[in-house]
C-alpha cells in the first residue's frame, strides 16, 4: 500500500510497565451514525516538493476525524520505534515548543498544539506499512514477545498523552513476502500460518492492555487487505471485537506488477475485465463492493466499523500496446510508468492527485471513464502510457456507496496527494460524510474528451453448430448516433444510439441453424458528422449434413419369437463426428442395443454412444448390434435423424 521514502536514526522506547487484564476486552459501542474521514499523513512528506513539503500544520483539521501518522515500526527488540526521529521529534516547525530538553518539536510538537485546537480529532500512530513490517511475525509469535511490544505501546501513550491510539498496518499476516531488492527502503514482511491466531491474540492483548491501564477510550484500528484470499489467512470474525474500526485498503487492486492495464480502485467489477478467475478470482472480486460484502456477509463485521479506501495517487503502465484493449484500458503493457512519488529503482506509476489533475486532456493525455464503476484513466498514445486513479466523479460514487450502505467512512492514502489550495477531495468527503450535506453530483472539470470511439464485436458459439450469438457494443462517452451490423457486407441490423451516453450501448443478435460457410460480421458506428468506425469478427460454420452420413438398418437373424438387428452408420465426410445422437421412429419393439445406449419414448428410439466411444472417425463405418422382440422382418423405419453437438 504505502512507500517509505526517507528515514533516519530510530529511537526505541524502553518501558517496564506491567499490567493485568480486566474481565471485558470488548470495544465500547460506537455511534452507528457517525462517519469518519481518516487521512494517512506520511512523516517524510516534509522533505520534498512531490509531497508539497507537507507538514502537520497543513492538514485541514476541521475536515477530518482521524489522522494516522505514518509510520512507526516494530524494532528488532520488538518495541515501538520511529522510522524518522528527526521529522517526528526534532525538526523545528511552526508550533515547536523550543530547543530545551523536554520541549516537543517536529510532527509531535504540531500534534500536541493542534490537539488543543481540535480535541475531537483523533491522532493515531500507524505501525508498519508496506515496507516496514519486517518484525511483526517474530514479535507476534509468543505471549512474551507480544508483551514486550505492547508494554512499549502503553509507555508511549503515557508519554504522549495527546496520542489517541494505534493503527496496526501489517501487510499481511500469513504471507511470507521477501524484500524488494530494487527498493532500498523495503524490508519485506516474513509470515507463516501461525500468524492467523497470533494476529488475533496481538489485537486482543493490546485491547486488554488499554483496559488495564485505564485507557479504555484509546483507539485501536487495523489497515486490512481488500483481497479475499488474504483475509482467509486471518480471523476477522474473531478480532473485530477488539477493534474500533477496520480500514479496508480498497486500492492497489491492479498495478504495473501485472502486464495488462486495469483499474486501481474500482467500486464494482467490469464484466469486460480480462483478469483471471482462478486460482484467485481477480475478475469478479478485486473491487470495493466485493471486498465489503466479503467482510460483512462472510465474516459478519458490523458495517459501521468498516472504512473503504480512496487513493490520492495513480497506478501506471508504460509500453501500452494500442492494438489491444480499448483506449489503453485492459491493454497489454511492458512495464511501469515512472511517477514523481515513485522510488526510481522500483517504480509503480505513482503520480499524486494534484499533478494528475494538471495532466487531464493535455499534452497528449486523454481522459476516459469506465461506465461500470465510473473509474477514470488517462491514456497517452504517443507515450504509450496509462494512468488509473480517483477523481471527483468516482469519489462521489464511493461516498454515495458509504452512505447508502451505512458504512463507517473513508480512509485516504494519503493526505499530501490532495491539492493544498482548498483540499477539494477531502472537502468532498467532509461535505458528504461529516457535514451530511452532499452537493449535486460533481461536474468533472476535465471530462473525457468527446469523440467517436471504436466499437467492439463478439461472437459466442451456441450448443449446436450453426447456433451462435453476436454482441455489438458502442462504448460509453462516444459521439456515435447510429450503429449498423453487416453480415457478409449485407446490412442486417440498424439502430439509433444516444450521443455521449454515460453507459455503453449493446445490440445482441441470435442465430440458429445457419448453413455451412464463413460469416463475416462488421459493426459500424457513425457520428452526426458521418464519421465512421468499425470492428469485424467472423465465424465458420462447418457442421455435418445429411449428405455426409448414411444410416442403414438390417435384420441379421429372426427365429420367430425374437430377432437380432444391426444399425450401420457411415461417415462420408472428411471430419470426425463426435457427441452424436441418432433418432428414428420404428413400428416394432427393440429390446436392447449392445454397443450403444438405447432409449424409447412411444415408438421413437434414441441411440447415443457409450462414454468411451463417442467418435465416428472420418471416412469410416461403425456397426451397432442389438435384439428385438418377435419377428421384425417386416418393419417400417422413418424420421431418421443424426444430430451432432
Amino acid at each position: 500500500m504505502k512507500k517509505i521514502l526517507s528515514l533516519s536514526i530510530c529511537f526505541i522506547f524502553l518501558v517496564t510497565t506491567s499490567f493485568f487484564a480486566l474481565p471485558s476486552t470488548k470495544v465500547e459501542a460506537q455511534e452507528t451514525n457517525k462517519k469518519n474521514v481518516i487521512v494517512y499523513f506520511p512523516n517524510w512528506g516534509i522533505y520534498n516538493s512531490s509531497h508539497q513539503s507537507f507538514s502537520v500544520d497543513m492538514i485541514p483539521w476541521d475536515k477530518v476525524t482521524i489522522i494516522n501518522h505514518s509510520f512507526f515500526t516494530v524494532s528488532k527488540n520488538f518495541k515501538l520505534e520511529s522510522i524518522d526521529t528527526f521529522a517526528d521529534y526534532d525538526k523545528m516547525l511552526p508550533h515547536s515548543e523550543g530547543w530545551d530538553s523536554g520541549q516537543l518539536r517536529g510532527h509531535f510538537g504540531e500534534y500536541k498544539y493542534y490537539k488543543t485546537k481540535y480535541p475531537n480529532v483523533k491522532v493515531l500512530i500507524s505501525i508498519g506499512g508496506w515496507t516496514r513490517g519486517e518484525n511483526f511475525h517474530d514479535m507476534a509469535k509468543t505471549k512474551e514477545t507480544r508483551k514486550v511490544f505492547i508494554d512499549s505501546l502503553i509507555s508511549f501513550l503515557k508519554t504522549y498523552t495527546f496520542i489517541d491510539g494505534f493503527d496496526i498496518d501489517w501487510e499481511y499476516p500469513g504471507i511470507d513476502r521477501p524484500k524488494d531488492t530494487a527498493d532500498e527502503y523495503d524490508r519485506g514482511c516474513p509470515g507463516g500460518p501461525e500468524d492467523k491466531e497470533n494476529f488475533t491474540l496481538l489485537l486482543k492483548e493490546i485491547r486488554e492492555a488499554y483496559n488495564s491501564n485505564n485507557m479504555n477510550k484509546k483507539v485501536l484500528t487495523i489497515a486490512a487487505s481488500a483481497g479475499y484470499e488474504k483475509l482467509a489467512l486471518q480471523e476477522p470474525e474473531k478480532y473485530i471485537e477488539y477493534l474500533d474500526l477496520i480500514n479496508v485498503m480498497t486500492y492497489d487492486f491492479h498495478g504495473a506488477w501485472e502486464n495488462v492495464t486495469n483499474h486501481h480502485s474500482p467500486l464494482y467489477a467490469n464484466p469486460n475485465d480480462p483478469s483471471g478467475s482462478s486460482p484467485t478470482n481477480i475478475k469478479e472480486r478485486y473491487n470495493v463492493d466485493s471486498a465489503i460484502k466479503t467482510l460483512v456477509e462472510q465474516y459478519k463485521i458490523p458495517k459501521n466499523k468498516l472504512n473503504i479506501g480512496t487513493p490520492l495517487y495513480s497506478r501506471g503502465w508504460s509500453g501500452v500496446d494500442s492494438k489491444t484493449g480499448e483506449n489503453g484500458m485492459f491493454a497489454n503493457a511492458t512495464g511501469p510508468y515512472k511517477g514523481i512519488w515513485d522510488n526510481p529503482n522500483s517504480p509503480g506509476g505513482q503520480e499524486p492527485w494534484f499533478k494528475i489533475k494538471q495532466m487531464e486532456n493535455k499534452n497528449g493525455w486523454v481522459k476516459y471513464r469506465d461506465s461500470y464503476n465510473k473509474s477514470p484513466w488517462l491514456y497517452n498514445k504517443d507515450l504509450k502510457s496509462v494512468l488509473t486513479y480517483e477523481d471527483e466523479v468516482s469519489l462521489a460514487t464511493k461516498l454515495d456507496y458509504i452512505n447508502t450502505n451505512s458504512l463507517g467512512g473513508i480512509i485516504v492514502w494519503e493526505i499530501t496527494g490532495d491539492d493544498i489550495n482548498g483540499f477539494p477531495m477531502i472537502s468532498m468527503m467532509y461535505n458528504s460524510l461529516i457535514k451530511n450535506s452532499p452537493t449535486d453530483p460533481p461536474v468533472d472539470p476535465n471530462p473525457p474528451k468527446a469523440e467517436l470511439l471504436n466499437p467492439t464485436i463478439r461472437i459466442e458459439s451456441g450448443s449446436l453448430p450453426g447456433n451462435y450469438s453476436l454482441k455489438a457494443i458502442s462504448p460509453a462517452n462516444s459521439t456515435a448516433v447510429k450503429m449498423q451490423i453487416f453480415e457478409n457486407n449485407s446490412l442486417i441490423k440498424e439502430s439509433k444510439l444516444s450521443e455521449n451516453s454515460s453507459l455503453e450501448e449493446t445490440t445482441e443478435l441470435n442465430f440458429e441453424n445457419k448453413a455451412n460457410g464463413k460469416y463475416v460480421y462488421t459493426v459500424s458506428v457513425e457520428d452526426s458528422l458521418q464519421n465512421k468506425k468499425t470492428a469485424t469478427a467472423e465465424i465458420v460454420v462447418d457442421k455435418i449434413t445429411t449428405n455426409d452420413v448414411e444410416v442403414k438398418f438390417s435384420v441379421t437373424s429372426d427365429w420367430g419369437t425374437g430377432s437380432n438387428y444391426s444399425i450401420t452408420i457411415k461417415n462420408n465426410s472428411q471430419k470426425d463426428i463426435a457427441d452424436w445422437s441418432l433418432d428414428f421412429n420404428f413400428d416394432k419393439k427393440l429390446i436392447s442395443l449392445w454397443d450403444a445406449n438405447l432409449t424409447k419414448s412411444n415408438n421413437k428410439y434414441t441411440v447415443t454412444p457409450k462414454e468411451w466411444d463417442k467418435t465416428i472417425k472420418k471416412s469410416s463405418i461403425i456397426t451397432l448390434s442389438g435384439a428385438a422382440e418377435g419377428n421384425i422382418s417386416r418393419y417400417n423405419i422413418y424420421n431418421v435423424n443424426l444430430s451432432v453437438k
